[in-house]
Parts: structure tokens; C-alpha cells; sequence
């Protein structure tokens, strides 16, 4: 504890008193180091942040052949998640339904792998393809030794 001048009439009072007892002045404590070095360390980063956003490249445009690819991937995205959910949907148990894998085909044909339970409550895999038309087909002829764009990450998406 020490003794610090009261502002307003000069007596001596603690450093740890609310007012001063002469006047009844309120004491204003001083602002510690730690106080100014954080506030300093806040200043310098706001004006890095301030700094790095005049001098930052602009964004180039995308071309149109970027924006078609885009929009393109994204429609196949959208019809994936469509198909396969609908393929959920008409599963027994929808709430069982676990995709594996789901690969396109060039021709737009889901090859879809997913476990679900079956009539006596196991949980199967079971393997689909699925038409772009939405019709189920044979997995066997229409997937096995073909390769295609795997679209599994739409399990977040179901």
C-alpha cells in the first residue's frame, strides 16, 4: 500500500482508497503497463489488418469457360444429392441409410454404395446404379470396371 496525492485537494491518501477522505474526491487509479503494452499490441494489429487489406491483390474475374464449369459441376452436384436422396427416401428404414461411395459416370449413370438395414433389421451393403432418368438399372453391368467422378462428399449434403 502506498500514499498518492489526491488530485483536487493535494492531502495524501492510499493508493487503495475509492475517495479521497479530506474531500471526498473520487481516486483515479493510473493506467498499469500491462494496460498500455496490450492496448499498444491491439493498435499495431489493427493497423497491420488495415495495411493488408490496401495492399492485397484484387480477385482476378473469372472467365465465362470458368463460370459454365462452375455452374456445370454444380448442377451435377445438385441432381447427385437429388437422385441419391430420393434412392434414401425409398429405403424401409431412411434413417438407417449410410452412403459408402457414389460415383458419376460420363454419362451421367450414379453408381451408388450405401448400408442400410434390411426387412430383418441387418445392416447390408447394398450397390445401385441409378439412370440419369432416375430408373434403377443393374449394378453389375452398368458400375464394375468403370471409372467416373466420385461424388461422395453429397453425404453431407443427404
Amino acid at each position: 500500500m502506498a500514499l498518492i496525492t489526491c488530485e483536487e485537494c493535494k492531502a495524501k491518501i492510499s493508493d487503495t482508497a475509492k475517495a479521497c477522505p479530506q474531500c471526498g474526491a473520487e481516486v483515479s487509479k493510473p493506467t498499469s503497463r500491462l494496460t498500455i503494452f496490450i492496448g499498444g499490441l491491439f493498435a499495431i494489429g489493427v493497423a497491420m489488418a488495415v495495411s493488408n487489406s490496401i495492399n492485397a491483390p484484387a480477385v482476378p474475374e473469372k472467365t465465362a469457360a470458368e463460370r459454365q464449369a462452375e455452374a456445370a459441376e454444380e448442377a451435377a452436384l445438385r441432381d447427385t444429392v437429388t437422385r441419391v436422396g430420393a434412392l434414401k427416401a425409398g429405403l424401409k428404414n431412411p434413417a438407417s441409410f449410410d452412403l459408402v461411395n457414389v460415383t458419376r459416370l460420363s454419362d451421367s449413370t450414379l453408381c451408388v454404395s450405401y448400408r442400410g438395414t434390411n426387412s430383418f433389421n441387418a445392416i447390408v451393403t447394398e450397390h445401385k446404379a441409378i439412370s440419369p432418368a432416375g430408373r434403377l438399372l443393374d449394378y453389375s453391368e452398368t458400375c464394375n470396371g468403370k471409372s467416373g467422378q466420385n461424388h461422395t462428399h453429397v453425404k453431407r449434403l443427404l
